[in-house]
Order: structure tokens, then C-alpha cells, then sequence
């Protein structure tokens, strides 16, 4: 595989540029041992399958964001952005990067939520360098935290656009 160096929003692979293709995850951990759970997998890869990203950008919560990452794992030539709650970013092979920032106005909120603010802040400041980004959203209408429409509002509100599929639970 070629090495890859990302400039402004855009890679050069082999000395040919292309545009960078992102795709931030964010998802309901109540999901996860759920009913619903092989559909969501499937949704999920289907879904960044057919998007075909160059990186992959998601927390470090069980659910949604560890099957983004199994599917990069499983995936040849994409790269993924790990934003933990120990204020690291990482990449695929688990190499600390830098620390994610504390954006303006988020101090006071629970950490998980200033998280997912940088998160989306972030990638949407690759967008407005010339990335194609898209947002893939995993949420479960029984969970007990708002995380998942916290980081969909947030995208949202920055311009980016994508999916957003909701898991009813029929049976508890």
C-alpha cells in the first residue's frame, strides 16, 4: 500500500491527488446486544461500503463506534480517527495522534458531549477544505443518553450532511 500524507483535505496516494472522502460514525451504544444489532451492523457497512471512505472518524464507545472501526479493520486502505474520552485522537493501529480540543462554549458539558462537538467540529472544518464528508447515524429511540442526536444536531447545524436511521424498540 502506498503511503498516504494528508494535505488541507485532500491525500496523495502514489503521487496522485484525490479528495478525501470522510465518514464520521456516531451511534446508539444501546444497540449493541440489542435486537437490532446484526441489522445495525449491516446497515453500517452497507452503508460505508457504498460511501467508500478514505478515513473513518468515531468515538471510543462500544456499539456503533467499534463496529466503524472492526469495519475499517476489515477494510483495505482506510484510515480512522478514534476520538477518546481520554481526550486522544488515534488512528487504526491505535497510535495516539494529539489531543482533541476543547471547543469554546463546551467546558461546562459532560465530557462525552465536548467530545462529539470536536469530533464534528473537526471534520467539518475538513469539509470546508475540500473534503467530501458525510455523517452515518445509528440511533436507538430506548436509549437513555443523547449522544447520538447530540452529534447529529451538532452535524447538522455545521452544514454536513447524511443518514440518520432509527432503531423503535417493538419489545422489551
Amino acid at each position: 500500500m502506498a503511503d498516504r500524507e494528508s494535505i488541507a483535505g485532500r491525500e496523495h496516494q502514489g503521487g496522485e491527488a484525490m479528495t478525501s472522502r470522510i465518514l464520521l460514525v456516531t451511534g446508539s451504544r444501546a444497540l449493541e446486544g440489542s435486537a437490532y444489532e446484526a441489522q445495525a451492523r449491516a446497515v453500517l457497512a452497507a452503508y460505508a461500503t457504498a460511501f467508500a471512505p478514505s478515513l473513518v472518524v468515531a468515538g471510543d464507545a462500544g456499539g456503533p463506534d467499534a463496529w466503524a472501526a472492526e469495519w475499517v479493520a476489515a477494510t483495505q486502505g482506510v484510515g480512522l480517527r478514534v476520538y477518546a474520552l481520554d481526550g486522544g485522537v488515534y488512528d487504526e493501529h491505535a497510535a495516539r495522534l494529539r489531543r482533541w480540543p476543547v471547543l469554546e462554549g463546551t467546558e461546562s458539558k459532560p465530557l462525552p458531549l465536548q467530545r462529539n462537538a470536536s469530533m464534528v467540529w473537526e471534520t467539518a472544518e475538513q469539509q470546508r477544505k475540500g473534503a467530501v464528508v458525510e455523517v452515518f447515524a445509528l440511533h436507538a429511540a430506548w436509549s437513555k443518553t443523547a449522544g447520538t442526536l447530540h452529534t447529529w444536531s451538532a452535524a447538522r447545524a455545521r452544514g454536513l450532511r447524511g443518514t440518520l436511521v432509527r432503531f423503535e424498540e417493538t419489545e422489551r
